[in-house]
């Protein structure tokens, strides 16, 4: 077994419980990364640094350019259409 694991046994006699049954419970450890730790290997290789950031913005730059963008695009416009029948208008 490793470290991180406690193996408890039971008691006889308990209730629920069989004889010679054995409970295993497991530790979970939680780690919070820190700022530290997540900008170090950065700071240590600046040269695979400047040349992420330049593949990066490379690929930035050919996303945009390949958006597909229409100098005219086919835009509908919203119309309303109004009718109004006034009875006295015919009299006329």
């Amino acid at each position: 077994m490793s470290s991180q694991e406690d193996v408890e046994h039971d008691q006889p006699g308990r209730e629920g419980e069989g004889e010679g049954s054995t409970i295993i419970a497991v530790k979970l450890e939680t780690r919070i990364i820190s700022s530290h730790e997540l900008s170090e290997p950065f700071i240590q290789r600046p040269v695979a640094t400047s040349l992420l950031m330049v593949g990066v913005l490379l690929m930035g730059l050919l996303g945009y350019y390949l958006l597909p963008i229409s100098a005219l695009p086919p835009v509908d416009f919203p119309t309303i259409q109004v009718v109004a029948h006034i009875p006295a208008q015919a009299r006329m």
